[in-house]
């Protein structure tokens, strides 16, 4: 908060949301999508796992109409992961798990579901049920790849490569993320 405060004295075109309860991250996001009154919105992680310079490419489906959603896939030619030892593993689980999730039980046309890096017309909001996509944790994305594609909206993968965590820590562990992501795709797929 303290970085975007500088940024609004500088008269940069930035609102600052302050919750004063935490209520998780895809309510977080949900408060966000309210606030803000642009056609298009673009979701990201501000600890610089997405990269700002990807947004351009993320747009362009969106501005050429190619795309009513856009998602940043690290699972496509042309993307990936700045990797240390220990996300070698966490970047196979997830891979793994993206193709188990999306094909196998949901039929998404898509490789990655997970990666929050999402470009997304505010009309495909506006029809969908955004109070029940946005909540709880991460599994936000499955849901709103899901109910997208369900309404028959066009939705386009753009590679991109994730950096390292530059600012805070990981709220997310391996066993809570399994849980959470497999009870949200056997709800969609049984529902």
């Amino acid at each position: 908060a303290a970085v975007v405060k500088k940024l609004i004295q500088k008269r940069l075109p930035i609102k600052l949301i302050e919750r004063q309860k935490t209520h998780g991250l895809a309510t977080a996001i949900l408060t966000g999508i309210r606030q803000v009154k642009g056609k298009v919105i673009i979701l990201m992680d501000t600890d610089f796992n997405h990269r700002p310079e990807d947004i351009a490419r993320l747009l362009e489906p969106i501005i050429k109409k190619q795309a009513d959603l856009v998602i940043g896939s690290r699972y496509i030619p042309g993307g990936g992961m700045h990797q240390t030892e220990a996300s070698r593993w966490q970047y196979f689980l997830s891979k793994w798990g993206n193709y188990f999730v999306n094909r196998c039980w949901l039929n998404l046309p898509v490789h990655e579901s997970l990666s929050g890096f999402i470009v997304v017309k505010r009309a495909v909001l506006n029809k969908l049920p955004v109070k029940s996509i946005f909540r709880g944790y991460g599994e936000y994305c499955i849901r709103l790849l899901y109910y997208a594609c369900r309404k028959g909206f066009k939705i386009k993968e753009v590679p991109v490569m994730y950096g390292l965590r530059k600012y805070g820590v990981s709220k997310s562990s391996l066993k809570r993320m399994i849980y959470y992501y497999s009870k949200t795709a056997w709800q969609l797929r049984f529902s």
